[in-house]
């Protein structure tokens, strides 16, 4: 997102689904193919309520895809519930003059299916995408146009904005314009599951080399912890080997000569414990 936009702004921008796609299940779900979500032109979008220019050269080069959750109606007056995400824009790039996507419904809830026989029928023709932007004044031709988008989403609505967007006009836009269609460069148009699936790839590397990195040095501390105790145990035991060696001696003299180890027969011994009958006492001599 360019750093020169510091308050968020949302425009809900809705383009009519037309003459477009094919409609084809996959998965218990509908996938509508070739929608064009916004298409160059001057619109202006139900929340902001002011025209802007969007130029081709800004939808092809300056779009971020923030989200591609397609909803059964705009967040407006009360919160959107779980319940509203009824599917997920796909494969989405520039073609000729506009973006365009694959929009899977996923019909997992009623709203879902609900909203897919109605744009199977032709009740519902226009998709409203919601984005950020940024804007600038245009000498030449006197007017503000777009700068940059960044896409966060997008509803279905009842009546587009974008004349020449949607799904069954977006059909004949197809058929009868020559130019070749390329993906947008900045974005990633593999389908959104594979998409998922790599940066799940590389959150669970991430992860997984963190966990090793932590796991090898806390084994490095168990090994040391562990070669400190056993060097202690070591030295315990060698000084507690060599305390009963001197124990053992003592109580043998003690035994054979009635004097304790140290003791001599000197004129003026050290005071020492004889036994007295069944009693120690002590006695200066």
């Amino acid at each position: 997102m360019p750093e020169d936009i510091t308050i968020p702004r949302v425009r809900m921008l809705n383009a009519q689904i037309g003459t477009t796609s094919e409609f084809v299940d996959v998965d218990g779900g509908l996938m509508i193919k070739n929608v064009l979500l916004i298409d160059e032109g001057t619109w202006t979008d139900s929340l902001v309520g002011t025209p802007l220019f969007y130029p081709s050269k800004t939808l092809e080069k300056n779009t971020e895809i923030i989200s591609n959750s397609v909803f059964s109606r705009h967040g407006g007056g009360s919160p959107r519930d779980s319940t509203d995400l009824v599917g997920r824009a796909k494969n989405i790039r520039f073609m000729n003059t506009g973006l365009w996507g694959d929009v899977y419904m996923h019909n997992r809830t009623q709203k879902s299916k609900d909203m897919s026989e109605l744009i199977k029928a032709g009740e519902i023709n226009s998709i409203s995408i919601e984005h950020y932007w940024n804007e600038s004044y245009n000498d030449s031709n006197k007017q503000m146009e777009a700068t940059w988008v960044g896409l966060d989403g997008m509803a279905w609505v009842e009546h587009g904005a974008c004349t020449s967007c949607g799904v069954r006009t977006g059909r004949f836009a197809l058929k009868n314009n020559s130019q070749s269609c390329a993906p947008l460069p900045e974005l990633d148009t593999k389908p959104i599951k594979e998409q998922e699936s790599d940066e799940m790839d590389e959150e669970l590397k991430k992860f997984m080399s963190d966990f090793e990195t932590r796991l090898k040095a806390i084994e490095g501390s168990l090994s040391d912890a562990k070669a400190k105790s056993e060097k202690d145990l070591s030295e315990m035991r060698t000084d507690l080997t060599k305390e009963l060696g001197e124990a053992k001696m003592k109580i043998k003299l003690l035994e054979e000569t009635g004097k304790p180890l140290g003791v001599s027969d000197s004129p003026n011994p050290n005071t020492y414990r004889v036994k007295t009958e069944a009693t120690y006492s002590m006695r200066e001599i």
